[in-house]
């Protein structure tokens, strides 16, 4: 199958987002779009934010072993200035499972085309394969 994802955006509380991702058919080079999928069920992201906890989980069964996850304002694999949130294998292990707290603050997300909120992109770089589970959340916070 080709590589497929859902995003799921929840508003959890005054100032808080809730992101999941899930990916199918994941490959290094794949991307999924943080944003709602339809203006009816928006909002999405804010177009300001800090990200507080990214946990990215690769799942059994695919070729990959390892997942080194990216976030970014624009698309990651063609602007990699505008990154949000990036694993650092020199100073973490690339591991099969990422969680990390209190990570970045962004301030010039992409402006979706469905409302007034933003659009973030999101790649998991699974290290081989074509045929990786991703199950990936954000918990994002327009408080300062």
């Amino acid at each position: 199958m080709p590589y497929a994802f859902t995003t799921t955006i929840r508003q959890v509380g005054a100032t808080e987002y809730s992101v999941r991702i899930d990916e199918i058919d994941c490959g290094p080079a794949d991307e999924a779009t943080v944003d709602v999928a339809a203006a009816i069920l928006g909002p999405g992201v804010p177009l300001v934010g800090k990200v507080l906890r990214q946990t990215c989980v690769l799942q059994p069964g695919g070729t990959a072993v390892t997942i080194n996850p990216i976030l970014g304002e624009i698309s990651p694999a063609t602007t990699p200035d505008r990154v949000v949130v990036e694993n650092d294998p020199n100073n973490q292990p690339i591991p099969n499972i990422v969680d990390t707290e209190g990570v970045a603050v962004y301030d010039d997300a992409t402006q979706s085309p469905l409302g007034p909120w933003g659009r973030l992109f999101h790649m998991s770089r699974p290290n081989a394969g074509a045929d990786n589970v991703v199950i990936t959340m954000y918990r994002i916070s327009t408080r300062w």
